[in-house]
């Protein structure tokens, strides 16, 4: 049966609470919103995507060119009711959208996944399954994390702060002294208003991150396990994942940890009455010039970001290695469509035939209220024949894009 993807990026913070909703915040709103086109790649033949802003021709126009099914728009709040609705992570809204749509849809009840997406879950597991001592303090209000910090043992570097529910860009924050900044305190009071506790952790330099994405079934298992590297800011915002059918040099051991890994959470999850997608995150780091991996950096119960571009690698070519990244619109030079786009991009621009360059996966521009506007984040599929030549297809697409 058909599907509507729907990449409901507030699904995270959704699950705190006293979560205030989008409304008051036009910043957060729009990246919100904006995350939906990207679910775009998803789409198979016959299925739609959920959006409030259409992609444009264009954009569609640019995928039939590779040879990729067209999908269907729905523009919120519409809802294709003859489809299974497929969101990012199931919340309330997608469940009462479920129900509207046809019925209630199979899932687990919104009270286990708000509890198995915390991360006084995801911490408890994690020292279960014997890695102990990564959260140094759970705090319940601003005078408890000043206290705990004022305390917390002294690596050498800094502290990450997390909300009880979030993610590393929307509930993570890089705590660089033991006093808290005006900034860090605007942040501790805006995460109390809504949620219920910060967790300390000590911050490390990342070496690589790493994430396995998996299916949780009813019996427990871990099924269609996949690892991939994630490439992120220092502080661990997501920017875009690489893709090989291959380990890079060096990473077999830690993909093969990350495979085992989500074997070990997954009957955890299930027991907990959880089933349906998961993603675990995990980090090399090194302690003493020894490289070491954290399995369990961050336990998601719901679909990963990185999804769309994982399917349209495989689709496109799974013997090719690809990069599927984020740029930051306001750093390229002026673009007015994405024809000027591959224009521009010359011989790195995406051959059919060859199956191989840069390939855009979401639009410059957005139409919307009457007024067009640009949009904050390019998503952009690179396909090369290793891990590095895609990476350095990167480089020169920077090169040739940015200002």
């Amino acid at each position: 049966m058909a599907r509507e993807h729907w990449l409901n990026a507030d699904f995270d913070l959704s699950l705190r609470p006293r979560w205030r909703g989008l409304d008051g915040d036009s910043a957060r709103r729009r990246q919100v919103r904006e995350l939906e086109i990207h679910a775009l790649p998803l789409a198979l033949p016959g299925d739609s995507v959920r959006v409030h802003d259409h992609p444009g021709s264009e954009l569609l126009e640019l995928f039939d060119t590779a040879g990729l099914p067209l999908p269907e728009i729905t523009l919120t709040p519409g809802l294709r009711a003859e489809a299974v609705l497929a969101p990012f992570g199931w919340n309330a809204e997608a469940d009462a959208l479920a129900r509207r749509a046809r019925g209630p849809d199979e899932h687990p009840p919104i009270d286990v996944v708000r509890r198995v997406n915390g991360r006084s879950f995801a911490a408890a597991l994690e020292a279960e399954l014997g890695n102990p001592g990564w959260t140094l303090a759970s705090s319940r209000s601003l005078a408890e994390l000043e206290a705990e910090l004022a305390r917390a043992p002294d690596r050498g570097h800094a502290w990450v702060a997390k909300a009880e529910h979030g993610n590393a860009g929307l509930g993570n924050r890089r705590l660089r002294a033991r006093h808290l900044d005006p900034a860090d305190h605007r942040w501790v009071e805006h995460i109390f208003a809504e949620d219920d506790v910060i967790h300390l952790e000590p911050w490390v330099r990342r070496v690589a991150d790493l994430t396995a994405v998996f299916r949780v079934a009813p019996t427990g298992r871990a099924r269609d396990i996949a690892v991939h590297e994630v490439v992120t800011t220092a502080d661990g915002a997501f920017l875009g994942a690489l893709f090989a059918p291959r380990p890079r040099a060096g990473q077999g051991k830690w993909l093969a940890a990350m495979v085992e890994a989500a074997e070990e959470v997954a009957p955890a999850l299930a027991k907990a009455g959880y089933w349906g997608e998961a993603c675990l995150d995990g980090l090399v780091w090194t302690q003493g010039g020894t490289a070491r991996l954290r399995c369990l950096t961050d336990l998601n119960a719901r679909g990963h970001v990185s999804a769309g571009g994982r399917a349209l690698a495989l689709r496109l070519d799974p013997d090719a290695a690809a990069f599927w990244r984020f740029y930051a619109v306001r750093r390229l030079c002026r673009l007015d469509s994405l024809t000027e786009l591959m224009r521009a991009l010359g011989p790195d621009g995406y051959d059919p035939a060859r199956r191989r360059g840069a390939l855009p996966t979401s639009p410059l521009w957005l139409a919307g209220q009457g007024r067009r506007r640009q949009t904050v984040k390019l998503g952009m599929l690179l396909l090369a024949d290793t891990p590095d030549e895609a990476l350095a297809l990167d480089v020169r697409v920077r090169d040739r894009l940015e200002r």
